[in-house]
């Protein structure tokens, strides 16, 4: 199975199961819990292997661009930032979602919506030939002109494949210097990293074909999600 075909099915089969995740996720449950019932769910779909160790955020931890989780417990409007992946064919997928336990401050709900447009703009740009930097260029620009540069603190994106991090990099660091040829398939990944409060990241797949671009993880949807659930907090 070909690189993209191998990415393209693992994403439908992700896809058919975050909802019913989702549906597992409640306050008083700790970060460690939540990442052993996404990857319970995950198994589901006949996972066998991840492709990285999964990383759950949740309140000041959030606001760690690489958290590994603990015992610390989900609360009430907090922010919980999922990065997950998996293994399949030998090809590796990676995707960020944050969602939020009941309502969002106005903040927390004005600050998704940044990055969300920081991507969905920056993605535009995706085709054959533009040079990598670009994209974080321009992602970077319009969390900047919002007031929150500083608070985007790696790069927009990297390559997906055999490995989890591989060129081309969407950064302003050298390696950067690249250009997106048509068959690579990268993330596009904005954050914003609020030290003591919370933080955002919101990642995608995409595929660069000849003419522009493909997002491969559309069916797992970007768009504020704000969670219910049965039980009271604990």
């Amino acid at each position: 199975m070909t690189k993209i075909a191998a990415q393209i099915q693992a994403l439908g089969k992700t896809a058919k199961v975050w909802p019913l995740f989702l549906k597992q996720i409640k306050p008083g449950l700790t970060e460690k819990q939540v990442a052993r019932l996404l990857w319970q769910t995950l198994k589901q779909q006949g996972f066998t292997k991840k492709a990285f160790r999964f990383i759950v955020a949740t309140g000041l931890s959030a606001a760690e661009p690489h958290h590994w989780p603990t015992n610390k417990k989900l609360a009430k409007s907090q922010a919980v930032k999922i990065d997950f992946g998996v293994t399949h064919r030998g090809w590796k997928t990676d995707v960020t979602r944050t969602v939020f336990l009941g309502k969002p401050t106005a903040q927390q709900k004005t600050l998704y919506q940044l990055v969300l447009k920081a991507q969905k703009q920056s993605a535009k740009l995706l085709k054959p030939g533009i040079p990598a930097q670009t994209i974080d260029k321009r992602a970077r620009s319009i969390i900047k002109r919002a007031g929150y540069g500083k608070y985007f603190i790696h790069g927009t994106g990297h390559g997906v494949g055999k490995r989890i991090h591989e060129p081309p990099w969407l950064t302003l660091t050298k390696k950067g210097l690249g250009k997106l040829k048509a068959g690579d398939v990268v993330t596009v990944e904005p954050g914003i990293y609020l030290p003591g409060r919370f933080g955002i990241r919101i990642e995608d797949m995409y595929l660069i074909t000849k003419t522009g671009s493909r997002k491969l993880s559309s069916a797992i949807p970007s768009e504020l999600t704000i969670l219910t659930y049965a039980q009271p907090p604990t």
